[in-house]
């Protein structure tokens, strides 16, 4: 006798529908929904809660539930106003800018990690024997025949080249006498129709394989076989170039790796700017809490951007950045009125292109030194109201105890040059070497050029003047005469008048030469040569 089925139950109002097994009630359905002590598929990962369809509209969970993936490899946990994650190993990624109303604090030490140098020979795919043959790599087919490996000059993502990859091509590259134990990032750009996989040769016992689990962002080890659907990434037809990010493989015993690019069975990838880089945790950084006073929406010259403290509430004077402007993704773009430094006994500053203040009437300066007392200041001044630069400021604190009161001493290849103190300049290996400067033509009212302090007077117009345009009061200059011009003594004209010695003229001829300093009025001899 077969089964029977029910296929529909109709209940009158009031009325509700349970299934009870062995006395115990596991179901029930009414007017308000479905009730259940649990949900089962039919199968391990073997059911779905609605589709791409039909999706629930919300999700209602007790107080204390707990979100529970693969058995408990990784869970989310309730409890009062709050929500634990575990498990993920690998870390927890997110694909967009993380924004905070309040705290974001982590009870383990948070250690930022740094990229080196690529290790790859032409990882930009720029060179090649032909049209057909990298130069520097090794390739081949990984699966049926009928792929290949072509030089690519339209789709790229950078330089000339890119290199096509059809139905199971690879392309390899081996790197030899690697640290044991060092681990190791690759990346590249790709795009087409189709998918693509990474592999590393470990030339471990046995020739293991590595094949990377871009699903679970890991590797699967001692692979053997063709590439399923979690070791591929899917390269976008028409599209741009996508960066493709395999996590890191640790060098084996043999310190030694092969980067493997492959194109999947029936796909045409496009591969460019690949990269092999290791990959080190930073030392000596301990971060606790990372805290922002606003939003990202906007900052007042008061608020503290990015900010280090052990404990929320407590004061906050271990690391400070403060600013004006948006901070843009991985701190590529900083705006800021002032970067200051608490109890840091040392810093490297790497590879930074600008600091500046993006304010029309903002000053920012550099401090360094041990002490706001016993510091040197550099920075730039700009006209008020203005983005116009107006001088450059170099100043030591004016409360300097030491006796020499903040000198500047001047080096260059370890040699000292010389030094500023507040008393002048010393000289104290070299000499102050002047310049010639723009020929000056003899006329009546001579125009001098601020380029050097020794000239050439060219011609033999009666000169009654010599302008002094942007000259500082105690300017010295030579003039030497090419011809036999006149240089008239206290004689008005457009420019400043000499001052000769015994109130006469000086009547030169070529070669001679006759030296003046500015006194702030005029030009005053000092000296003169006749040839």
């Amino acid at each position: 006798m077969q089964p029977k089925f029910i296929r529909k139950v109709n209940l009158a109002t009031g009325q509700d529908f349970t299934v009870d097994v062995l006395g115990v009630n596991k179901f029930k359905a009414d007017t308000n929904g479905i009730g259940a002590t649990a949900l089962f598929p039919l199968a391990d990962d073997g059911g779905a809660l609605g589709s791409t369809a039909l999706k629930f509209s919300d999700v209602f969970l007790a107080s204390g539930c707990v979100i529970n993936i693969n058995s408990g490899a990784v869970t989310i946990t309730h409890s009062t106003n709050s929500l634990a994650f575990a498990g993920a190993s690998s870390g927890y990624s997110f694909d967009a800018v993380i924004a905070s109303n309040g705290d974001i604090s982590s009870s383990d030490v948070i250690v930022p990690e740094s990229l080196g140098d690529d290790i790859l020979t032409d990882g930009g795919l720029e060179l090649w024997d032909d049209s057909d043959t990298l130069t520097n790599w090794t390739d081949g087919q990984a699966g049926p025949p009928g792929g290949s490996l072509a030089q690519e000059t339209v789709e790229v993502y950078a330089g000339t080249y890119s290199a096509k990859l059809t139905n199971s091509w690879y392309i390899a590259q081996t790197k030899t006498s690697l640290t044991v134990a060092d681990n190791y990032r690759l990346k590249y750009y790709s795009k087409g129709s189709g998918t693509s996989s990474a592999f590393f040769l470990n030339d471990t016992a046995g020739g293991a394989t590595k094949i990377y689990n871009f699903t679970n962002n890991d590797w699967n080890d001692n692979w053997t076989g063709s590439p399923v659907a979690a070791n591929l990434v899917t390269t976008a037809a028409g599209g741009t170039f996508a960066l493709v990010t395999v996590e890191d493989v640790s060098v084996p015993a043999t310190g030694t790796l092969t980067s493997v690019i492959q194109a999947d069975t029936v796909s045409t990838v496009y591969v460019d700017t690949i990269s092999l880089q290791k990959v080190t945790a930073a030392t000596n950084v301990v971060a606790h809490d990372f805290y922002s006073a606003n939003n990202h929406a906007s900052y007042t010259s008061s608020d503290y951007v990015f900010k280090y403290r052990t404990t929320a509430g407590t004061a906050r004077t271990q690391l400070a950045l403060r600013g004006d402007g948006l901070i843009e993704s991985y701190f590529s773009t900083l705006t800021w009125t002032g970067i200051g430094f608490s109890g840091i006994n040392s810093l490297n500053v790497k590879e930074f292109a600008e600091i500046y203040d993006a304010t029309n009437d903002g000053n920012p300066y550099l401090k360094i030194g041990s002490s706001a007392a016993e510091c040197l200041i550099a920075q730039p001044i700009y006209d008020a109201g203005a983005q116009t630069l107006d001088y450059v400021l170099f100043d030591t604190a004016v409360a300097s105890a030491t006796a020499d009161k903040g000198k500047y001493v001047f080096k260059v290849d370890g040699v000292e040059v010389c030094q500023i103190k507040d008393d002048g300049i010393t000289m104290t290996t070299k000499m102050i070497q002047g310049a010639q400067g723009t020929d000056i033509a003899s006329a009546n009212d001579a125009t001098l050029t601020i380029t050097g302090n020794y000239f050439d007077i060219t011609g033999n117009t009666q000169i009654n003047t010599l302008s002094a345009t942007g000259i500082q009061a105690g300017t010295l200059i030579v003039l030497q005469f090419d011809s036999n011009p006149v240089v008239k003594h206290a004689t008005a004209g457009a420019g400043a008048q000499f001052q000769l010695a015994g109130a006469g003229d000086f009547s030169a001829t070529a070669g001679d030469t006759l030296g003046v300093i500015f006194d702030g009025t005029y030009w005053r001899e000092c000296f003169r040569t006749a040839i």
